[in-house]
């Protein structure tokens, strides 16, 4: 049970000895059944190892259950030598480890390693006291010497488990691996018939009804080479938990209730003597309100009892009592719920713990009753006739009416008679961001304008980011603030800024004034806060996927964002008005205009947490229609006022105009049908063929585009957006030479575009000409000063050319140009960092995180710092998922950070809390595999690989699988094979043809890795991974001259990229050989 979340100091630990503190041997328990074991010639020599058989046999009894658990696998390759690597792991106040077998069979002899004189190591290793937990788990371990390909490993032990606080009931769950790769899995339990065991498994098992032999009952199932349950996409967790059997001796969740209801009505009890006594007379004398009396014991609990945690023995399910509590000020969320409870008792207000599912307990009314489904314990009050969730760990809780239901999904309150309770959110009646923004542009379109901006947070962030502010001198403050209205908008010339927090709404505002310059762009100023949709939302699923699946929603969310303008002349705004409801969110902007002030109002809201599959369709294409849709002032032209916003258009071009006015506004669906439309009335209208080709070339249909730019061309070669649309066709085709071309016609006619000439610069950039991309960047940066890609444009070009100072400049010249604007002080950290000057791209990343402190940043400083810091990656990577719980980039990254160090269990744990964050994530899933190879886990690693490849859809998929399998060399001929999957999809694709030669030169087919590595590099040149791969094959060629040439030109490239190979296992000769990937540290 999680009962441990929170900070603890950990000031040391004596337990007294026990029997359970060392390995016991012995003969397999009498009540195990033997299983046939297949015969390894039957079994494809798949991977670094092939499992003949799993087996788990339970044997329930009312004091105890045993856990014997036999697994044989065979090294097939030099790669799965490492699985022989044995740890095994038991808590030993509540667990005995009895080990029956250890042998190897070579050929016809067979090995017994425990008589060979070899002997278990046990050892205490506390895995999780970064997060403040003292599991007390015992570690033994064992390497058998002389392993071979080609050796058969068997290994039984049994785990005996006796828990006092059951109180005589069993439970126990078990998923069979979703994997494949296993020859025979098997799974058998039993129990005394008098004994009350009920079963209950997924309709993806066979069916195996438990059936009675003599005094007892057994179930028992097989599984032979079974395939992987594909995980349904979207869905929420109660699908995602394949062939899963559960056993449990309790009846009832009532049941299961009265087991603990007396340890915390027992550590409830207040002594008469009690210091704690005189801290509820005070709440009780402060107040007779009852609402008032439970907020403030919930802020003491809260604000005076820091957090800690134990698992050792009892300590998993039993409270320390309150006044214990309360006298050294800490405990987990057992003790401070306990002492919550007592304090409101005492004030005659009922309550009563409550256990819940930290990540969710969704489905758990299908699940049996099991004290292991819970990991927290809460409060629920009950005040005045209606009930609140109380959680002792959190923070700054101070009014009732705004304690939400907790998103646990299903808790078990702790009562008589108990029975489990939905909790579920109510939707958010108010926004948890709303802001507001408010422009005076009466005076001209290019005239400064007037505007302040407010924006309220609400809630838990609210709390987090005034805890954050509070934390700063006021100067820093000042800058903070002033930053992240700059950030926020940076049109806008910060004048003054205020913020405040008021503690007893949670809410935290931040204000600003001063004066905007509106951003012109084609004639249009586009609404900065009236965007809704997402482009690249995806519902579609896969034949081996639940499509019947309800799809999960983030439940509660609520953004409310108003803009307000008070028009210039000559300026009239598009119709704003969307109201849709898709996916179970409320997406909703409307708008109004008096006079000649326009305010629009942007909404998006969840409604519910989850929607059927049968709206999936039309839900995707509605969020994918509505990212097309954004509001845009228009400069009023004198030929649009013919056709009115809401006026049918009748002609060809009139159509067209229509047309334009939809694609202003992103609606690319729309615009198309306009001028299909007008192409109907006029097949010769040339500017409808170059709008819509526009539009296919945006979306990627290079052909169409071209079919309609050519017929365009026919009618009116020198249509000017005909040229600027072959231009951007051009250079998204990269066809850098056609697109100069096109540009360089606009700049003609058009020579103070400065966007193309910016783009230009790009081009030449692309096509080498350096010294005409630093003036044409040099000329748009006079103009637009605030373009940050053209300063890392110069950057990259100084550092292309060996000019590494210049590059330097661009940085500093960044920082001047933009000095509140954090993202422009993360460029030029990278400026540095490309430079070696690490030290000032720490600083300048540093200047970032000051302004505004962002996910994004932190990552960026995690990147910068050098490998040695590895407190300081993993500090900034926690600090970036304490801001974004779901963000991918902080997960992956910590966990190789974690692989870097060596740290292959924290690797694990890692991803594994990842998944639970993104549940499906492909990359995660395939990086898990090799975390759990790397410890020692191959069984688990075989099934995330599998798991991977089954999810696997793109080339870029499949890479993932081979890159992160080939450089933990897990199975390399896998490895090959979806490498070589991968460039069958897409042979266009660079990654995969690296990721080969990678492979190959890892099998030591040093001319295939060579031809591989001229491959990729003829599709990226100078890519630093190719060359550093090409130079170790020539240095085992024994072709030093070529091997040294590539080194120095791929460190040219990337400082770091020799230390990188190092760590996937690959030096060049002469500098140590191949380096040899420590055994893991676990058992398969």
């Amino acid at each position: 049970m999680r009962f441990w979340i929170g900070w603890m100091l950990v000031l040391g630990w004596m337990t007294p000895a026990l029997a359970g503190d060392q390995v016991e041997f012995g003969p397999p328990p009498a009540w195990v059944k033997p299983v046939a074991v297949p015969q390894a010639a039957d079994l494809p020599a798949q991977g670094g190892i092939s499992y003949l058989l799993l087996d788990e046999q339970i044997d329930f009894q009312a004091k105890q259950t045993s856990v014997y658990a036999e697994s044989i696998f065979r090294i097939n390759t030099a790669d799965g030598l490492s699985a022989g690597n044995i740890s095994l792991g038991w808590e030993p106040q509540t667990q005995r480890l009895i080990v029956h077998r250890l042998t190897i069979q070579r050929g016809k002899q067979t090995i017994d390693v425990l008589k060979s004189g070899q002997q278990f190591t046990v050892l205490r290793r506390e895995s999780n006291l970064e997060s403040a937990m003292l599991d007390g788990v015992l570690t033994a371990n064992i390497q058998p010497e002389g392993l071979q390909v080609g050796d058969i490993v068997h290994l039984v032990t049994t785990h005996v488990m006796a828990d006092p606080v059951l109180g005589g009931h069993a439970e126990r769950a078990r998923r069979a691996t979703n994997a494949g790769g296993v020859a025979r899995e098997h799974i058998r339990a039993q129990w005394p018939a008098a004994f009350p065991i009920r079963v209950q498994q997924t309709p993806d098992w066979p069916a195996a009804p438990p059936r009675r032999a003599g005094n007892r009952i057994e179930v028992e199932l097989t599984l032979d080479r079974a395939k992987p349950v594909i995980l349904t996409k979207g869905a929420p967790d109660r699908y995602r938990q394949p062939r899963m059997i559960e056993f449990s001796s309790f009846g009832s969740w009532a049941e299961l209730a009265d087991l603990f209801v007396p340890l915390y009505d027992k550590a409830a009890l207040i002594p008469a003597d009690s210091p704690l006594r005189a801290e509820i007379e005070r709440i009780r004398r402060a107040s007779p309100d009852p609402v008032k009396r439970t907020e403030a014991a919930l802020m003491l609990v809260q604000g005076q009892v820091r957090y800690v945690a134990l698992l050792m023995g009892a300590g998993g399910y039993t409270p320390a009592d309150a006044s214990t509590t309360w006298s050294r000020r800490f405990g987990d969320c057992k003790a401070k719920s306990a002492l919550l409870i007592a304090i409101l008792r005492a004030l005659d207000i009922a309550a009563e713990p409550v256990l819940v599912d930290s990540d969710g307990g969704d489905g758990f009314d299908q699940r049996l009753p099991r004290a292991g489904l819970f990991d927290h314990v809460i409060v629920r009050a009950t005040v005045a006739g209606k009930n609140y969730w109380l959680d002792g760990t959190r923070s700054g809780d101070r009014r009732l009416d705004q304690l939400a239901t907790p998103d646990y999904g299903w808790g078990l309150p702790l009562t008589k008679d108990a029975a489990l309770v939905r909790m579920v959110p109510e939707q958010l009646a108010l926004p948890e961001t709303e802001s507001s923004l408010h422009i005076d542009a009466h005076a001209g379109r290019t005239k400064p304008a007037p505007a302040r901006a407010e924006i309220l947070f609400r809630g838990d962030y609210a709390y987090s980011m005034s805890v954050a502010i509070a934390d700063m001198n006021d100067e820093t403050r000042e800058r903070w603030l002033r930053d992240y209205w700059k950030r926020r908008y940076d049109f806008i010339a910060v004048g003054t800024v205020t913020q405040s927090y008021d503690a007893d709404r949670r809410e935290q505002r931040l204000a600003m004034e001063g004066i905007a310059t509106l951003e012109w762009d084609g004639g249009a100023y586009w609404l900065t806060d009236s965007r809704l949709g997402y482009d690249k939302v995806d519902f579609e699923r896969s034949a081996a996927e639940d499509r019947a699946a309800p799809y999960a929603v983030n439940f509660p969310s609520y953004t409310l964002l108003r803009e307000t303008i008070i028009l210039p002349p000559g300026v009239v705004p598009d119709n704003p008005n969307v109201e849709a409801i898709a996916g179970a969110i409320r997406h909703s902007r409307k708008g109004t205009l008096k006079g000649n002030i326009l305010s629009v109002e942007t909404v998006q809201q969840s409604l519910a947490p989850e929607f059927p599959a049968s709206e999936a369709a039309a839900a995707q294409k509605t969020i994918r229609a509505l990212a097309d849709r954004y509001v845009a002032l228009r400069i009023a032209q004198p030929q649009s006022a013919a056709l009115g916003e809401n006026q049918a258009p009748e002609t060809s071009d009139q159509f067209v105009e229509r047309g334009l006015q939809l694609l202003d506004r992103n609606d690319l669906d729309g615009a198309v049908a306009a001028f299909n439309a007008a192409l109907e009335r006029d097949p010769r209208n040339a500017d409808a063929l170059a709008a819509r080709g526009f539009i296919f070339a945006w979306r990627k249909d290079f052909a169409a585009a071209t079919r309609d730019f050519n017929a365009a061309a026919v009618l009116d070669p020198d249509n000017t957006y005909l040229v600027r649309s072959r231009g951007y066709l051009a250079y998204a085709e990269g066809r850098p030479a056609d697109a100069l071309r096109y540009f360089s016609r606009v700049l003609e006619e058009f020579p103070d575009d400065d966007t193309v000439r910016g783009w230009r610069a790009f081009v030449y950039r692309d096509l080498g000409n350096y010294e005409a991309a630093l003036r044409e960047a040099d000329l748009t940066t006079k103009s637009l000063p605030r373009w940050s890609d053209l300063y890392t444009l110069r950057a990259s070009i100084h550092r292309l050319t060996g000019k590494p100072e210049l590059a330097i400049a661009e940085a500093r010249a960044l920082v001047a140009a933009k000095p509140g604007d954090g993202q422009a002080h993360a460029l030029a950290a990278n400026i540095y960092r490309w430079g070696g000057r690490r030290e000032d791209a720490l600083r300048e990343i540093g200047r970032a995180i000051e302004i505004e402190p962002t996910a994004d940043f932190y990552l960026d400083r995690m990147g910068i710092r050098g490998r040695a810091d590895v407190a300081g990656k993993l500090a900034d990577a926690d600090a970036a998922l304490r801001i974004d719980p779901k963000n991918f980039e902080a997960w992956y990254g910590k966990a190789i950070v974690q692989r870097s160090a060596g740290n292959h269990s924290g690797m694990v744990e890692t991803l594994s809390a990842a998944l639970r964050k993104l549940p499906g994530n492909l990359d995660l899933i395939s990086l898990r595999g090799q975390a759990y190879f790397l410890d020692g886990r191959k069984q688990e690693a075989l099934r995330d690989f599998a798991m991977a490849r089954a999810a696997a859809k793109t080339a870029t998929d499949l890479n993932t699988v081979c890159w992160d399998n080939a450089t933990a060399d897990v199975d390399l001929p896998a490895a090959l094979a979806d490498c070589d999957a991968a460039i069958a999809k897409d042979p266009d694709d660079f990654a995969p043809h690296d990721s080969r030669a990678v492979v190959l030169l890892k099998m030591g087919r040093l001319d295939d890795a060579i031809a591989g590595f001229d491959t990729a590099l003829a599709m990226k040149p100078d890519t630093a991974e190719s060359l550093l791969g090409r130079a170790i094959a020539w240095s085992r060629k024994g072709d030093a001259r070529r091997a040294e040439a590539d080194r120095a030109a791929a460190l040219a490239k990337d400082s770091d990229i020799v230390e990188t190979y190092r760590n996937y296992g690959l030096e060049l000769n002469g500098t140590g050989g191949e380096r040899k990937r420590p055994a893991p540290s676990t058992a398969p």
